[in-house]
């Protein structure tokens, strides 16, 4: 299961619709804050009802709590210090990205004006996330 955090409702659902498109199989949860990713996670490591994501997509510009904060957050924790995060924000600034590498970001994107560019970037996440990478059981 992919866990993005997301605020807006265009930009999830223009990668919404680029995993499906992609033939990603397994369910795509939004929380459109931090807080409530960090909710949901707990929820999920104590509650067999609610899917432990396997990577989880990150934007930096979220209200209250940011990306950056909460990639902080997760990594302090023993449950979810080895998620696989990726950074999907509009931010270009070279302070941003080294800050999320710096906080155990395992890749950082720039969210593309261009929605082929979206899918490419996306069939990519995919291949190399689910085709490529061994990820951990708990994850399976």
């Amino acid at each position: 299961m992919i866990l993005i955090i997301e605020d807006s409702d265009t930009d999830f659902e223009a990668l919404k619709r680029a995993f499906e498109r992609s033939g990603f199989e397994d369910p795509v949860h939004r929380c459109s804050t931090a807080e409530k990713a960090v909710e949901y996670i707990k929820m999920a490591s104590d509650n067999e009802t609610y899917k432990q994501p396997c990577l989880i997509m990150l934007d930096l510009n979220l209200p209250g709590m940011s990306g950056i904060d909460f990639l902080q957050h997760i990594r302090s924790e023993e449950g979810t210090k080895m998620l696989p995060v990726l950074i999907f924000t509009s931010s270009n600034s070279e302070d941003d990205i080294l800050e999320c590498y710096r906080q155990g970001a395992n890749s950082y994107f720039v969210k593309p004006l261009d929605v082929e560019k979206l899918y490419h970037i996306v069939d990519r996440v995919k291949e190399y996330w689910f085709q490529l990478s061994k990820i951990p059981s708990m994850c399976s």
